[in-house]
């Protein structure tokens, strides 16, 4: 090619090229929201601590349109979001929601798809869409209805310095080295083992705090110990529904998982019938336990614990977290649509993620966060946190999610607390579950 025929070509390039990197660089979150200026949108969140204000009086100043944040428990969210979508209120125009729920909040009047504001005008150009590593959590037959605000995966969590210097006490004992547990038998083990040494000054320590309270947490508790079980049996990765929507767990996988999780409660500290997840990451960060099962968000408040320079993190036993999202969506019946995607989108940008992990210990969404210098240097177990996230499996994602839990709360509880055997729970659970799905057929 000689040289005017490059010349051109460049030309041309540049002809085709100009539109796009002028439209790049003169979008502007002012100039996009500018019709909206003054408005006021209600965004209702789930009740845990993050950095969510900063990031929304940030929009509000470069936007001028005004938040006002929600905060309701994990329950009170998904009712509150249900009613209100279902009768078209519109009293929330921006709505954190689980990736757990999302199948039971799509349909007819409910969360509609949000892929044609991705294509529009209203789109950040640096928005990056690949860039989130969650985001089939939002998405139901390769639609888009919701933008993931932090995809969260288990870790087991446990003090490396006892590790370390109980390592030939144990040996004598077991004859193994004391080293993070790949199955939920060595896990029962070691918490056995730091329930009757006595390491803690107080002779209060206990070998793990694990989890007891009828809350939501029994949902991906049980999960992992059965998709764990599973895993080290045959290498099988399994939730709690085969694809045929059969239970999965009404076998001696699912009753050894909860025959082991019983056992487990007896090397925790008492009381532990009413701990829950936030419990349970309390007793750990107060130095009573030796171990805990907990979400990556545990970070922020290990750093200024008691244990801040003491604890590691490591897969959860069997190698198969519960993995899911919490997601940013659209209520159709708000009053602003369009001003509600400029919010979802803000919430979720590169910039956003990594400030929510920077100033809250939020678990991040976002590639980007991961890579970043910030992110792995404050947290120097990053690489398992991904691992555990790329390798989980899934949530039960469902329409009849809620009625799942309820059900599920009430039989493992009911396990746990000595009211059942373990093999009537478990025929009883996979019966309910069964019932239920041939009743909404």
């Amino acid at each position: 090619m000689n040289g005017k025929l490059k010349l051109v070509c460049l030309i041309l390039v540049l002809i085709v090229a100009l539109p796009f990197v002028t439209q790049a660089n003169s979008w502007s979150w002012e100039e996009v929201a500018e019709p909206y200026r003054g408005t006021t949108l209600n965004l209702v969140t789930v009740a845990w601590p993050e950095a969510i204000e900063d990031i929304v009086t940030e929009f509000t100043n470069k936007t001028g349109i005004n938040v006002n944040v929600i905060r309701l428990a994990h329950g009170p969210l998904y009712e509150n979001t249900l009613m209100d979508l279902r009768t078209r209120t519109g009293a929330y125009d921006v709505i954190v929601t689980s990736s757990a729920w999302l199948p039971a909040l799509t349909g007819p009047g409910l969360f509609e798809p949000i892929t044609e504001y991705l294509e529009s005008d209203l789109t950040y150009p640096d928005y990056d869409l690949k860039d989130q590593m969650g985001i089939s959590y939002g998405s139901i037959n390769e639609e888009i209805y919701a933008l993931p605000f932090g995809v969260s995966a288990q870790g087991l969590f446990y003090r490396k310095d006892l590790f370390e210097e109980y390592q030939d006490e144990y040996y004598s004992q077991y004859g193994d080295a004391l080293k993070p547990p790949e199955t939920w038998a060595e896990y029962n083990q070691i918490a056995e083992f730091f329930t009757t040494v006595d390491w803690h000054e107080d002779s209060l320590g206990y070998g793990t705090a694990e989890h007891g309270k009828r809350e939501h947490s029994l949902m991906y508790m049980y999960q992992i110990r059965v998709s764990g079980l599973a895993n080290e049996d045959s290498g099988l990765s399994v939730g709690l529904l085969d694809e045929n929507e059969k239970p999965t767990f009404n076998n001696d996988i699912g009753r050894k998982a909860l025959e082991q999780w019983v056992e487990a409660l007896s090397y925790s500290p008492p009381g532990v019938l009413e701990a829950g997840n936030a419990e349970t990451r309390e007793l750990f960060e107060q130095g009573l336990t030796a171990m805990t099962v907990q979400f990556s968000s545990i970070f922020s408040n290990l750093k200024s614990s008691s244990v801040a320079d003491k604890y590691a993190m490591a897969m959860v036993p069997g190698g198969k977290s519960s993995t899911g999202a919490w997601l940013l969506a659209i209520n159709p019946h708000g009053r602003y649509q369009d001003a509600s995607y400029l919010l979802t989108q803000w919430l979720t940008t590169k910039e956003s993620d990594l400030a929510m992990f920077k100033n809250g210990g939020r678990y991040p969404s976002r590639m980007s966060t991961h890579a970043h210098t910030d992110y792995q240097a404050s947290n120097l177990y990053w690489e398992t946190e991904i691992k555990a996230k790329q390798t989980g499996v899934s949530q039960l994602a469902h329409p009849l999610f809620s009625q799942f839990e309820a059900t599920l709360m009430e039989e493992i509880h009911m396990a746990l607390t000595g009211q059942k055997t373990i093999d009537r729970t478990v025929f009883d659970l996979s019966q309910r579950w069964e019932q239920l799905i041939a009743e909404n057929k």
